[in-house]
């Protein structure tokens, strides 16, 4: 068996140098900060891995400039050039002398995820150099060809978090109801905004991240002496203060509002490899925005309940708290007719959850509320009257805990016997002939109203009859209800006119008729009253 090998080695392209010096990722749960090293031109069948290098700045520095530590006031970006200086000055025989054999890989993917030294605040380099499938390792970079020797190494450096202190909040509500919210934190890291955080809810309020989304995000800005001028620092941290203010509205509520916010940092500095962290939530503080008038109380509606009709429902709804608030109870008052009842607490009345409960009104007027739905509370009023005939006027009055008090009256009438709908028709019409008509109606008209019901017939006849003086077109007659003359029969006697005789039947009032007429080509009969309005029915022969 023979075997070959090629001495060439392959020889890792460059990457392009970035503007700056890379930030790693934010330190992971085991508080290390990820990198990503790339190379590129090795994706040949010859080529078996990869050799990833890594030097940090310290000890760069130890091995090219011994007694020359790194100055980290100066920027990222200071510092990088010169490390580039250093390693562009130093002999090609010393630059690998401050790197380590991090990792070795695949070539392919043409990427590979390293970390960083844990707290490190070193700008780390990392180069790479490739082995062939022959053993054969590509020589150190030493740039050429119009690159600099730097042009190999790939700079990054572990952000460091920056978290501002926790922001204090001062809310000032105004006296037109508005909220004014004052906000500053001392940060080691540029503010950029506030975000402020509102919730009625006092457990919710424990933490921010459970009170919804921001109600606002304010822009912040530097704070600075108003004599001096000069930038305003923490007295204790001698860091930097931000402030901003925030005004707007909150619905009025009777439950104070709580009120947290945060500080929004820079996302990044990179001429600091800061990474900026948004602060803790500062303590709830409350805010109290009350409602600017009395509660709404709908009008009342009224209703008649009970076999006697003696008893009353009254319902109405109201904006009122039912449960204490810090300023107190909301009451409610109710009086019907002349007896009026206590002021009791609103959250004081029976809750039921629906009106198939009434309550016992024998001694007065007792008052329901119902669940609360929609920011309204449903009261229901029970009462009774001695004479269900007789009006009574209702009113309700509730009032808020600062006494302004939101009043309906209603005047409920007195109860009314409801009449039967008004009916009349013509159940039959039977023809004797060469004699006249006889006709039978059926009515609900109860002879005994008053004021009474007035019956209307009408017999129309053949047009083909010559007018003269002494003939008519139609058969009229009309008659109060009461002036019909009863008869057992339905049959009415007859006569010249057309007659009529009532009966009581089952069904209501029968009433018969008689029409005088050898032949009519219609009937009609009406009943008319000022209260019940008018009937009306005909008849027409086939």
């Amino acid at each position: 068996m023979a075997v070959a090998g090629s001495p060439v080695p392959a020889v890792p392209t460059p990457p392009p140098l970035p503007p700056g010096v890379p930030l790693g990722s934010t330190p992971d749960a085991q508080g290390v900060s990820h990198v990503k090293v790339g190379w590129s031109g090795l994706a040949g069948p010859h080529v078996d891995r990869v050799v990833v290098w890594e030097a940090a700045e310290t000890t760069l520095r130890q091995r090219l400039a011994p007694g020359n530590p790194p100055d980290r006031t100066l920027p990222l970006g200071v510092r990088l050039q010169q490390l580039w200086n250093l390693y562009d000055a130093a002999p090609a025989a010393q630059r690998p002398l401050g790197f380590r054999r991090a990792a070795e890989v695949p070539a392919v993917p043409a990427a590979a995820d390293l970390t960083l030294a844990r707290g490190s605040e070193d700008i780390h380099l990392f180069l790479v150099t490739a082995v062939t499938t022959t053993g054969v390792e590509s020589p150190w970079p030493a740039g050429g060809g119009g690159l600099p020797a730097h042009a190999h190494l790939q700079a990054v450096a572990a952000p460091r978090l920056r978290r501002p202190a926790t922001p204090l909040v001062r809310p000032a509500v105004q006296t037109d109801g508005s909220l004014t919210v004052a906000i500053e934190a001392a940060s080691p890291i540029p503010v950029t905004a506030f975000e402020v955080f509102a919730t009625r809810s006092e457990l919710a309020a424990r933490d921010h991240l459970t009170m919804g989304p921001p109600l606002a995000q304010v822009p912040a800005g530097a704070a600075f002496d108003p004599v001096t001028a000069d930038p305003r620092l923490d007295p204790i941290t001698r860091q930097r203060v931000w402030t901003a203010d925030w005004s707007g509205a909150l619905p009025p509520s009777w439950e104070p509002w709580h009120l947290r916010a945060v500080a929004v940092p820079e996302r990044t500095v990179p001429v600091s490899a800061e990474r900026g962290v948004v602060s803790p939530a500062s303590d709830v503080v409350t805010a109290v925005v009350l409602p600017p008038a009395a509660p709404q109380l709908d009008e009342l509606v009224a209703e008649v309940v009970g076999a006697d009709n003696k008893g009353l429902l009254v319902r109405t709804a109201t904006t009122a708290a039912d449960r204490v608030v810090p300023a107190g109870s909301h009451t409610v008052q109710v009086t019907l007719g002349t007896v009026t009842g206590p002021v009791q607490p609103l959250e004081a009345t029976a809750r039921v959850a629906d009106e198939s409960t009434p309550a016992d009104a024998t001694a007065g007027p007792v008052v329901q509320r119902l669940p609360r739905a929609a920011g309204r509370t449903t009261l229901l009023v029970w009462g009774r009257r001695d004479d269900p005939s007789v009006p009574v006027q209702a009113t309700v009055r509730v009032a808020d805990p600062l006494g302004r008090v939101a009043e309906q009256t209603l005047l409920v009438p007195g109860w009314v016997e409801p009449r039967p709908e008004l009916t009349l028709k013509i159940i039959d019409v039977l023809r004797i002939a060469g004699r006249g008509y006889v006709a039978s109606l059926l009515t609900s008209a109860d002879p005994e109203t008053e004021p009474p019901h007035v019956l209307t017939v009408v017999a129309r006849l053949p047009g083909t009859i010559p007018p003269g003086p002494f003939r008519r077109r139609s058969l009229r007659a009309s008659w109060q209800l009461p002036d019909i003359p009863t008869r057992r029969s339905p049959v009415p006697p007859r006569g010249a006119e057309i007659m009529a005789v009532r009966s009581r039947g089952p069904q209501g009032t029968e009433i018969g008729l008689w029409i005088p007429a050898e032949r009519i080509v219609g009937l009609t009969a009406a009943i008319t009253h000022p209260i019940e309005g008018e009937v009306n029915d005909g008849w027409h022969p086939a």
